[in-house]
């Protein structure tokens, strides 16, 4: 019982890491996008 608990904990939390790591790889493309998009205009 642990064992699987301990295993499903892992899993939860490399889900949360990817998840995080997805949102925040957005974050800065979008940012990127956005520099961009200024700098062209201005």
């Amino acid at each position: 019982m642990p064992y699987g608990a301990r295993t499903f904990l892992r899993g939860d939390l490399s889900v949360l890491t990817s998840a995080i790591i997805r949102s925040a790889s957005l974050i800065y493309l979008t940012k990127k996008i956005r520099l961009g998009q200024m700098e062209s205009i201005g």
